[in-house]
């Protein structure tokens, strides 16, 4: 074990940081943790990609028409882009066989009625997510729901 100065390449921030292992290996180590960028830079990076994310989600609502979402402005932009990923897999399921254009807007009616931001936040785990999400739509919909949606002609679905 062995402490280093280094400087980050991002930012020239120098950090002085402990790299334990073979003495031959510790000085490509710190030469690496010199090219990666230190937390702080990540920390922005993430903020900046989130922040970016959430505008693009914003105005893709604006131009859909969607109903504005409630909540902090932390949670309307995190559920935006949570929003906006669902519509787009739902949207992905018009290729899927069986799917009619009512099941469609029928989905698609039941994610512009919740309007509240938590929401969205607090059921990201059981939103669709990739190409399955059938499974996903079948776990979040309850009992009158699914009987509803079966009458619209798809029983062997949600």
């Amino acid at each position: 074990m062995a402490w280093y100065t280094i400087r980050r390449d991002c930012c020239g921030a120098v950090q002085r940081v402990q790299i334990y292992g073979p003495r031959d290996t510790r000085q490509a180590r710190a030469n690496r943790s010199e090219m990666r960028p230190c937390q702080t830079c990540r920390r922005e990076r993430r903020a900046v990609d989130a922040e970016q994310a959430a505008q693009q989600a914003a105005g893709q609502a604006e131009l859909d028409g969607l109903p504005t979402l409630t909540g902090t402005d932390r949670q309307v932009a995190w559920a935006l882009v949570l929003r906006d990923n669902t519509i787009t897999k739902v949207l992905s399921l018009a290729t899927a066989p069986g799917a009619t254009p009512a099941h469609l807007d029928w989905l698609l009616d039941r994610i512009c009625a919740r309007t509240d931001a938590a929401w969205w936040i607090d059921h990201r785990a059981g939103l669709p997510r990739d190409d399955h999400c059938w499974t996903a739509l079948r776990a979040s919909l309850t009992d009158e729901q699914k009987a509803e949606f079966a009458a619209l002609g798809k029983e062997s679905r949600p």
